[in-house]
């Protein structure tokens, strides 16, 4: 399997993508937003809870901080990370994330602060929401499956595209619940393996192209052009909710209106034939959403 990085990248296409971060950041934003605020109306769907004022843990903020930043504009948000953004002072932050991130992704990140990615997302974020307050929130580099948190510390916790990158989820998930007080929410999104790019092909774009086919990933006539971008545990649908309705008192599973039809004129009778493994539903599920609460 080939490197994605290997492939086609290289330090200048990338300062050459983060550059337009102007043009993008609004976009950007929208997305967030409207991911955001689907989440909290998730919340109080299934629980009758409105997440405002409240003491929440995002696991895997990212350098970016898109989701850390949505939520603290009405809570008080802890984010947590492997990898967290460039922060004063400048030198011993830069020597950290070299460390613990290499030269690649250390270089993508100076070049993302001095193109104000982050603040560019602010920015459009503010004028997007009309929010001009304080962001109440704090960031700790910390491994999600062995947190420094007393139990029984957060009113909630959520999780945005990223505990498919988690190597050992379950382990994760056990972390969750010992963190969250008693009847806290947790809200897990991530991007299902078995989705039509559930490999995370940053090719892809919004449409199937004929270079990139749909679930080629998984598909054994398309083995030759798959690649590797980042680590993915590969854990399929049956298996997610499984480990949720094992952890949590209670768990809803939420999906995105529309999202198996557009996906559904893609998955022809040839390519359903090579896939008679796997179900449909996991098979046109790109989001899988969860609502779980701790008794």
């Amino acid at each position: 399997m080939k490197s994605y990085i290997r492939l086609n990248k290289t330090i200048l296409q990338e300062a050459e993508m983060l550059w337009c971060t102007k043009s993008l950041a609004f976009k950007r934003a929208q997305f967030v937003h409207w991911r955001s605020r689907l989440g909290l109306k998730h919340i109080q769907n299934c629980y009758g809870i409105s997440w405002e004022g409240l003491k929440l843990l995002e696991v895997g903020c990212g350098q970016q901080l898109p989701y850390t930043l949505s939520f603290a504009q009405r809570n008080r948000v802890t984010g947590i990370d492997n990898e967290l953004p460039l922060r004063r002072p400048y030198i011993r932050s830069f020597f950290e994330l070299l460390k613990y991130s290499g030269v690649y992704r250390t270089s993508k990140s100076v070049i993302a602060e001095i193109a104000g990615k982050q603040r560019h997302f602010k920015q459009a974020l503010s004028e997007i929401t009309g929010f001009r307050g304080y962001y109440n929130l704090q960031l700790f580099r910390m491994n999600a499956c062995q947190m420094r948190f007393p139990s029984n510390h957060f009113d909630g916790v959520f999780s945005f595209s990223v505990f498919e990158h988690i190597r050992y989820p379950h382990d994760a998930l056990l972390e969750v619940r010992r963190v969250l007080k008693p009847e806290g929410v947790f809200y897990l999104d991530l991007h299902l393996y078995t989705s039509i790019y559930g490999d995370h092909d940053p090719r892809a774009g919004e449409d199937v192209s004929a270079t990139v086919p749909p679930w080629k990933h998984i598909r054994p006539s398309t083995a030759s052009l798959r690649i590797k971008v980042c680590y993915l545990n590969k854990i399929r649908l049956s298996e997610w909710r499984a480990m949720l309705r094992d952890v949590f008192h209670s768990v809803h599973f939420v999906t995105i209106n529309g999202e198996a039809d557009r996906n559904q004129r893609h998955l022809t009778e040839d390519i359903r034939k090579e896939l008679t493994d796997y179900t449909e539903e996991e098979l046109l599920t790109t989001t899988f959403i969860a609502a779980a609460s701790k008794s």
